[in-house]
């Protein structure tokens, strides 16, 4: 998870300010402790940390830890914790202060924060007693500025792995009561209401749902809806095609604005040319994108946003014919030491598409299996079986179909992990039985959402690689399927989508 510990440091340092109480004390002076503390070394020097949090510890024993004082002295005991590597600990002390002085956002934010990267059950709870107790607008404003996109979306991941519709909504829910993430991602609110009009659903209030699906603006969420057959009950019964050229017509706005008035914003920059790869316009796309990535020191000093970004531009540039560039791209990116930057895997399993789209099939296969084999314990269960995918379909095409076996065996075996790249192995191996089977299997299951989409009719964009053609052509042949069909009309409905088949690829 990309800049938590970061987070945390800044979080709770700033938490570690003493209540508002007359006293005078300081952040970074602790009674009964001989020396000044300094907090941001608390969090950068272990030995540091350990060594005061022992005399917080015998500090607490004694007469001084009562009053006012207590709440100061067990502030600056969250951050020797946290700077100590006891994160359980400091998550039990952020929530035993936030219940002490409900309402204070650093407060709450060091919890939810500690929460999200401890993996606690709590977490939620700590972010809905945030949202019960954070009562003025300046503090909500502060608590909301506060929430990265990757740490809520880190949080969240759970719930979707768990298909725990319930936590999903009321996430969502609550975040949206904190008006997150704010009216420059309308995309991503849209998305947010969609998951509490689900749990509505479930939960038989079609009103309260129906209110909220009449609230989305934008074409992702506004598209599902249009499919997905369990909306149909609550769902807008005017012209599909008008409602979905509306929302693509938002989409364009609410991101062309967004990047308008905060051009510097990386993860707004990467919003809008991802509309724009889209909607089939990919020079377009390609012209935001391609100068951020000539400058490699500048990629590395920003992260993950960065690298996002120039995945993205290698990707419009296989779109554009322009091969080479896009696997010198990814090669330029991937030249940042993994081993001190594991947030790159996502991209280094990316690249293997990349050269796959590119005719490098070997190097795309051997670099498959580097991956598998010398760094899995980087990706996740789903991104490992993206790297066996990637295995699978470059020696495929590679003329190697023997070498493919022992990697789809993997797949087969891992399938709940992700199935999506399950059906895409078994397009590869021209397997349109077993790819069949993994449609309607998906189809059936309890989020037939994405399969959905990648079922539709795209009807824009530039033309597909010859691989993904090839691939393309095999999945109508799966779809045309009398089987196939009845699932499809089962779950929802098929139609002609004006967005680029190429960006919105296969799953």
């Amino acid at each position: 998870m990309r800049y938590v510990i970061l987070l945390l440091a800044a979080a709770a340092t700033a938490a570690a300010a003493p209540p508002a109480t007359g006293q005078d004390k300081t952040a970074r002076e602790a009674p009964g402790i001989g020396d000044e503390i300094d907090a941001e070394r608390l969090l950068r020097e272990k030995a540091y940390a350990e060594q005061v949090l022992a005399q917080i510890e015998a500090l607490r024993k004694s007469d001084q830890y009562s009053g006012d004082l207590r709440g100061q002295i067990d502030r600056l005991r969250m951050l020797a914790l946290i700077g100590s590597d006891r994160l359980q600990d400091a998550f039990s002390q952020a929530t035993q202060l936030t219940k002490a002085y409900p309402g204070d956002p650093s407060l709450h934010y060091t919890a939810f924060l500690l929460g999200v990267e401890t993996g606690s059950d709590r977490t939620l709870e700590e972010l809905e007693a945030a949202d019960r107790s954070i009562v003025s607008k300046k503090d909500r404003a502060t608590f909301r500025e506060a929430l990265q996109t990757d740490t809520v979306a880190y949080f969240r991941r759970p719930f979707f792995i768990a298909k725990d519709k319930d936590r999903i909504g009321r996430s969502a829910q609550t975040l949206l009561n904190f008006e997150w993430p704010g009216p420059l991602q309308l995309e991503y609110e849209d998305r947010l209401r969609l998951d509490v009009a689900d749990r509505l659903l479930v939960r038989g209030d079609q009103a309260g749902a129906k209110k909220l699906v009449f609230a989305l603006r934008t074409a992702s969420p506004v598209l599902e809806t249009l499919i997905v057959r369990k909306w149909d009950p609550i769902r807008d019964t005017g012209d599909p095609a008008e409602r979905l050229a509306q929302s693509i017509a938002a989409s364009d706005e609410a991101t062309r604005q967004a990047h308008f008035e905060k051009p510097d914003d990386l993860e707004l920059l990467l919003r809008r040319a991802q509309f724009l790869r889209s909607v089939g316009k990919e020079a377009e796309a390609l012209q935001l994108m391609l100068p951020k990535t000539e400058n490699l020191e500048w990629i590395k000093e920003q992260g993950e946003d960065a690298y996002w970004i120039a995945n993205e531009a290698s990707y419009a540039l296989i779109a554009l014919k322009r091969e080479k560039e896009a696997v010198t791209l990814m090669e330029r990116l991937l030249s940042i030491s993994l081993a001190e930057n594991p947030m790159l895997i996502s991209m280094a399993i990316n690249s293997i598409g990349v050269r796959i789209d590119a005719g490098d099939f070997r190097g795309a296969a051997d670099y498959a299996e580097l991956l598998a084999t010398r760094h899995a314990d980087m990706a996740s269960p789903y991104g490992d079986m993206w790297m066996w995918e990637g295995a699978v379909c470059a020696h495929t095409h590679a003329g190697s179909p023997d070498r493919a076996g022992p990697w789809l065996a993997k797949l087969k075996a891992g399938e709940k992990d992700n199935p999506a790249a399950l059906t895409r192995a078994l397009l590869c191996v021209n397997d349109l039985d077993g790819a069949a089977a993994s449609v309607i299997r998906r189809l059936n299951g309890d989020d037939p959402e994405d399969m959905l989409k990648a079922l539709q009719d795209y009807t824009i964009g530039p033309d597909l690689p010859r691989t993904r053609k090839l691939l393309e052509d095999r999945l109508r042949e799966v779809i045309a399927r009398p089987g196939v069909q009845a699932a499809i009309a089962s779950k929802g409905r098929l139609m002609k989508v004006p967005l680029s088949r190429i960006y919105w690829g296969m799953f």
